[in-house]
């Protein structure tokens, strides 16, 4: 399957999806969608392939560790690099897959543009 350089966000603060999707913009990475929701997020993993996944931990009701561990069941999401945006610290996701990183908030723009544009890379190969 060829990899794909989309990125997923999943943020129920509108604020914070803008915010994450201008630093990727502004690093060249223009394909970008953002989710407000566990259940909106999960119906575009089944639809269509991203090469990342962006998650804040706190999502609504539930977390992006549930997130996560819905996409290992997914055909389309299964593999797909995610990260976890947490504004304690502590949440931590690489328990549950090798291609799971945390980052704490504030986040630090060129951090994050690295993280994504290296899980992209993995991707790739």
């Amino acid at each position: 399957m060829t990899p794909s350089r989309a990125v997923l966000i999943v943020d129920d603060s509108i604020a914070s999806g803008r915010a994450i999707s201008g630093v990727l913009r502004r690093a060249g990475i223009d394909d970008v969608d953002v989710a407000g929701s566990l259940p909106a997020a999960i119906e575009r993993l089944a639809n269509r392939r991203y090469g990342v996944v962006i998650a804040d931990y706190l999502v609504g009701d539930s977390t992006g560790l549930v997130l996560r561990t819905a996409m290992l069941d997914m055909p389309l999401a299964a593999d797909v690099a995610f990260i976890l945006l947490s504004n304690r610290g502590g949440e931590d996701c690489s328990g549950l897959s090798d291609r799971c990183s945390s980052l704490t908030k504030p986040v630090d723009p060129r951090r994050l543009r690295d993280l994504v544009e290296a899980s992209l890379a993995e991707a790739a190969r």
